[in-house]
């Protein structure tokens, strides 16, 4: 018969052993694909679909515009752009401006670390025409952050984008 102490040590290593499993979960909160979905930008004038792709390094996520509150240039842009679809104005290769916003891929690259980030990616805006290093983690299911920057992440900003499971209503 093994003495009281030897028990309780055995007992609390079985408990132990069994609980690893859950601590291993949890230093990995997130799928790869867990950002795959529809996201409302901050300014919630867009939507962003992003979606994996096989990219030159495996796998990698990227971004298109499916959904823009505004999708016509109006009045104020003058009659020759009036009701014309918008365009990418403001790339800085002149033979890419004119191509439609809606279905433009703006998010590029992206490489899940097997954790909790997303990162190596681009991050182009279509409101100044540069294009910016990205990294991306989860607030929560329906919550993403995303940190476009220069040169180091700490030179940047963060934009938090919330999923939506359709696109809304013009």
């Amino acid at each position: 018969m093994l003495p009281l102490l030897n028990v309780v040590a055995l007992a609390a290593m079985a408990v132990l052993m069994a609980l690893l499993p859950l601590t291993a979960a949890a230093e990995v909160p997130w799928m790869p694909d867990a950002i795959v979905g529809r996201w409302l930008i901050a300014s919630k004038d867009a939507v962003i679909d992003i979606h994996p792709v096989e990219g030159p390094a495996g796998s990698e996520y990227h971004g298109s515009i499916a959904w823009l509150l505004d999708k016509t240039y109006d009045r104020k842009d003058g009659p020759a752009l009036n009701g014309k679809p918008l365009l990418d104005h403001r790339n800085p290769d002149p033979a890419l401006r004119k191509r439609p916003l809606i279905g433009l891929t703006m998010l590029k690259g992206l490489h899940f670390d097997g954790r909790d980030h997303w990162l190596d990616g681009r991050v182009y805006s279509c409101n100044d025409g540069r294009t910016y290093r990205v990294q991306v983690s989860l607030a929560d299911r329906d919550h993403l952050n995303l940190r476009g920057y220069f040169g180091l992440p700490i030179f940047g900003m963060t934009s938090v984008w919330t999923r939506v499971q359709q696109l809304p209503m013009p």
